[in-house]
This record gives structure tokens, C-alpha cells and sequence, in this order.
């Protein structure tokens, strides 16, 4: 079992966990309770020295404070306001994916005569098209539907 699940677990809330993201880098759960966090779990074969990492991340977030302290706001709004959030709505991502096979068919007839990989170059088209705001593990599971269904 994942360690961050077996921690949700033993405190009852394992079912407000929701998988945000499982990399080289980390695993990262948003876990919706009272206030909702996120939990992540550090790879140390990657990040050596894990508390340095955490210092970081903790005076980043202080300046970030801060910040929002001294001008004001509420940091949702924010994020909303500057479109600095992610692209989670699935239509929206949809959209970007039908987009970048439409105007590439030279991809679409590679990946129908086998060559798989040309499903990521869809990916990276989208991640353009959503300037970066795109969750690329739900973007190809997108484009391997679409590509099936072209």
C-alpha cells in the first residue's frame, strides 16, 4: 500500500484522498476535508536531502502569504482571477485534443500504423494549447480514446 494512503487510512479519511499525481518525483494526493491539503511523498532517490526541500517549499509558501496578506484577497480568487489554475474541465480538455488531431492528421495515419508513440506528441500539442495548464495523465488518456475512435 502507498504510504500516503496507509497514513489516510489510519486516520479514518482515506476515502477523502484523491490520487493528484504519481511521478518520479513525488505522489501527490488532495485529500478534501476541513481545510483541504495535499499530501505528498518525497522520492529521496531524486531529492536527497528532503527536509532542504521541505524548507523550501515552506519559505515559498510563506512569501506567498505574505503577499496575498498585504494586497489582500483570498488565494482561490487569485489563481482564478490571474488563470494561473489548471485545466481540469474534461469538455475543455476534450476540445484542446480534438484541436491538435484535427490539424495534425500526418500523427493521426502514424499512430493508426502502429507507431504508438506519435499518441505523445498529441499530448505535447494539447499541453501548447492549454499553455501548460493541462494535466497530462488525463490529456492521454484522452488521446488514446480519441486516436481509437479516428
Amino acid at each position: 500500500m502507498n504510504p500516503i494512503v496507509n497514513v489516510l487510512h489510519q486516520f479514518g479519511i482515506d476515502d477523502a484522498a484523491l490520487p493528484h499525481g504519481n511521478g518520479h518525483i513525488n505522489n501527490t494526493f488532495l485529500v478534501e476535508c476541513n481545510p483541504r491539503v495535499i499530501l505528498q511523498r518525497i522520492n529521496t532517490s531524486i531529492f536527497k536531502k528532503p527536509a532542504e526541500v521541505m524548507e523550501n517549499i515552506m519559505a515559498v509558501t510563506a512569501y506567498l502569504r505574505e503577499k496575498i496578506a498585504e494586497k489582500g484577497g483570498d488565494p482561490e480568487a487569485i489563481v482564478k482571477e490571474r488563470g494561473l489554475g489548471a485545466v481540469s474541465d474534461l469538455s475543455a480538455l476534450e476540445a484542446f485534443v480534438d484541436q491538435a488531431i484535427a490539424a495534425n492528421p500526418g500523427p493521426v495515419a502514424d499512430f493508426k500504423a502502429g507507431k504508438k508513440a506519435a499518441a505523445g506528441f498529441f499530448v505535447g500539442q494539447v499541453m501548447k494549447l492549454s499553455k501548460g495548464k493541462a494535466d497530462p495523465k488525463i490529456v492521454g488518456g484522452i488521446v488514446a480514446k480519441k486516436l481509437a475512435e479516428a
